[in-house]
């Protein structure tokens, strides 16, 4: 189901929404005040994304849309397709798109990671990426928000179906970029098997000294199969502020060359 440009917005009642913004004040951002908010993975992950004009990018769980309109921002003239499975969330999408004026190229569905999603080819992709869940059912305390719950907690829908549904609506030699934990890497890996190659693993620290619990994973449909992993980036100095090189791509849209 693809919203209409001309949808009311009958739930963006400003007691419950904010309106922030991403990539120094290039994007404006609806999003709810309480539950599902964005974080500065997906900046990171739009930025990780090697697209060009003319591409067309698929947006696995999409949610308010953050990921979807830096990258927009960053690369003019490329198409992104948006799916999410909750609809408060696609109404901000939508709202989100008229305010940033990229009707021409954004389109947000309701849809469900766990089904075939017919309405969209296969093998019509040139990129595909994608920030799921991070949390198995019972690894952390639920939120009292729903749609909090359904953005960081699989439920019924493991990494691998995010993978295949990837890797199903990606044209050969098309890219798929996932921002993931570290220490859950192999089942991304393992999803990809042989269907992905020139995979390069790309860690995120938050101080230096520290572990990563966060990689940027990405790879290419086809490619030789092959693993590399990266240095990665220190996100923060140790005064907790965004180090120079972070600076960049938050606030100045740099792309994260992988």
């Amino acid at each position: 189901m693809l919203w209409s440009k001309t949808r009311p917005m009958s739930k963006l009642d400003d007691k419950f929404f904010s309106v922030d913004s991403l990539v120094g004040g290039k994007v404006k951002l609806f999003q709810p005040k309480s539950g599902y908010r964005v974080s500065i993975d997906s900046v990171l992950l739009s930025a990780s994304v090697p697209a060009s004009v003319g591409d067309r990018v698929l947006d696995l769980g999409s949610g308010v849309g953050a990921a979807a309109l830096c990258l927009a921002r960053r690369v003019g003239g490329c198409e992104i397709i948006g799916i999410e499975i909750q609809s408060d969330l696609i109404e901000f999408a939508q709202r989100n798109i008229i305010e940033n004026k990229f009707n021409d190229r954004l389109k947000f569905f309701l849809g469900d990671i766990a089904k075939p999603l017919e309405s969209i080819r296969n093998n019509s992709f040139d990129h595909v990426m994608a920030n799921p869940p991070f949390f198995k059912i019972g690894e952390v305390v639920n939120s009292p928000y729903l749609s909090k719950n359904i953005s960081k907690i699989e439920n019924g829908v493991n990494i691998s179906s995010w993978v295949d549904l990837g890797i199903r609506k990606l044209k050969r030699n098309g890219t798929i970029t996932f921002i993931f934990r570290n220490d859950r890497l192999n089942e991304i890996l393992q999803a990809f098997g042989r269907k992905i190659g020139n995979i390069s693993i790309f860690p995120l620290v938050s101080k230096k000294g520290g572990q990563a619990k966060r990689v940027i994973v990405h790879g290419r449909k086809g490619g030789r199969i092959q693993v590399t992993k990266k240095t990665g980036i220190i996100l923060h100095n140790k005064d907790g502020k965004f180090r120079k090189k972070t600076e960049k791509i938050l606030r100045h849209g740099e792309q994260l060359f992988l």
